[in-house]
């Protein structure tokens, strides 16, 4: 049974125990399908998700098609009125995957004390800046592995 727990992340708010997403307090009517991509997308923020780890994260193990994860992430981008082409949250990373780049909080992390905005985290924290997360990652990512193996 999955926890009470409510994201919020910029103007938009998800509640796991109604399965609602609001925009500015008006609901937005999400698929069954399209709610457990944006649970798993903000479970998972920052980092870079296959297609395969969807796959297996969202449709747990049914054989599904490209084109039904396209159309999910089409439709979840539709909902949070984001743009594929200049994204807000939802970041294609060419033939690998997606990144969910956000700003994001728990219920449970409300009351959290977190860094100063004038410090530049290297590690994702509940308010901090995961652009700058997620450029670092880019540059771990783009770079060719060394000759020791670290």
């Amino acid at each position: 049974m999955e926890q009470n727990v409510t994201y919020a992340f910029g103007p938009f708010r998800l509640e796991t125990r109604t399965q609602f997403l609001y925009h500015e307090g008006e609901n937005v009517r999400l698929q069954p399908k399209v709610y457990r991509l944006l649970l798993y997308f903000l479970q998972h923020p920052g980092r870079l998700i296959s297609r395969e780890e969807l796959f297996e994260g969202v449709w747990r193990g049914m054989i599904v098609e490209d084109a039904s994860l396209r159309q999910a992430v089409n439709a979840l981008r539709k909902a949070l009125l984001d743009d594929s082409k200049t994204p807000s949250y939802i970041l294609t990373v060419c033939k690998r995957g997606y990144v969910f780049s956000l700003k994001s909080r728990t219920s449970a992390q409300f009351k959290r004390r977190v860094c100063p905005t004038s410090q530049k985290p290297n590690i994702p924290i509940p308010d901090g800046n995961m652009m700058s997360h997620w450029s670092s990652c880019s540059k771990r990512l783009n770079k060719p592995p060394s000759a020791t193996g670290a």
